[in-house]
């Protein structure tokens, strides 16, 4: 492990396998990291150590490094391999455009010896991963699969990645590249401070307030005994909310419409599903599946504040 990295919150709601979940991973920390949005085009060890990336399989040892990965061997014996996609477009801590999953790279090798180790590293970064086999396999064709989650304080910008084997006699291949197209534009234009419309319902109604970091959403909710957010306060609380955009499609307006995985951390990680229109000022929120309690089943969200 890389001297002076630390443990940090890596949250990103992301879909595996149509499953969405919430990763909290290791990163580093430098110069980079410790204030604000990463750029890509600039800061390639502040978008390494906010990535996390691991290998679905428990064979392998997972490393985090400080240097440069090994170099290709001259070797005519050195292994190969071929990485997919090489082109890939992506939300900061969210999904692969189009497919409501998280990046996944397959990685196949193929050598006159086995798979010994496998190498990513940010192109340009002072650091890399490293994925070791336990006990050096028997394979000289074999295929990998490794997934990579971008934090969502990664901003809007492109990184390539490296990524290589060596064999269990030494010799490493040439590296293929993977490029990572960032788009962090909708996350962006969610951080502040928003306040919904008056929710009225059956005589009662709610008043919910916003507050977005990153991914992360402080939900709170008032709920009064009168309509129109009048009469007496019957309630107050507090939810932990953490946003993950998967998807955006084209209302039939012409606008934006962004597919949002929400995960309530107040609720043992219960998640569900909502469409978000942006617009100047405001934006429109429905949910499907929403706790009842969080009052997300439709609402109109105006800014207050802007962060961005």
């Amino acid at each position: 492990m890389v001297g002076g990295i630390k443990m940090k919150n890596f949250f990103g709601t992301l879909a595996f396998g149509g499953v969405a979940i919430s990763l909290i991973g290791c990163g580093g920390e430098d110069e980079s990291t410790n204030v604000g949005i990463v750029d890509p085009g600039t800061q390639p060890t502040g978008v390494s150590s906010s990535l996390i990336v691991y290998m679905e399989r428990n064979d392998f040892d997972e490393d985090r490094r400080a240097g440069s990965a090994p170099s290709m061997s001259m070797s005519p014996n050195a292994p190969a391999i071929e990485v997919s996609p090489n082109e890939v477009d992506v939300y900061s801590g969210g999904a692969v455009k189009g497919t409501r999953e998280g990046l996944r790279i397959t990685v196949d090798y193929s050598g006159i010896n086995a798979l010994d180790s496998l190498f990513l590293q940010v192109i340009g970064a002072s650091e890399y991963f490293e994925f070791g086999a336990q006990e050096n396999s028997q394979n000289s064709v074999e295929q990998l699969e490794l997934v990579v989650g971008v934090d969502s304080n990664v901003g809007t910008g492109r990184f390539c990645m490296d990524i290589s084997a060596s064999d269990n006699q030494g010799a490493v291949s040439e590296p293929d590249q993977v490029c990572v197209d960032v788009d962090r534009g909708f996350l962006d234009y969610l951080e502040g401070e928003w306040k919904s419309d008056c929710i009225s319902s059956g005589g009662r109604s709610d008043l919910i307030e916003w507050s977005v970091d990153l991914t992360d959403a402080t939900h709170d909710i008032t709920k009064f005994d009168g309509p129109n957010c009048t009469g007496t306060i019957e309630d107050q609380y507090t939810r932990q909310l953490n946003l993950g955009v998967q998807d955006e499609s084209t209302s039939g307006s012409g606008g934006l419409v962004y597919e949002v995985n929400v995960v309530d951390f107040t609720e043992s990680n219960a998640y569900f599903f909502c469409e978000i229109v942006p617009n100047s000022g405001y934006f429109d929120i429905r949910c499907t599946d929403a706790p009842d309690n969080l009052s997300l089943s439709e609402a109109r969200f105006s800014l207050v504040s802007s962060d961005s």
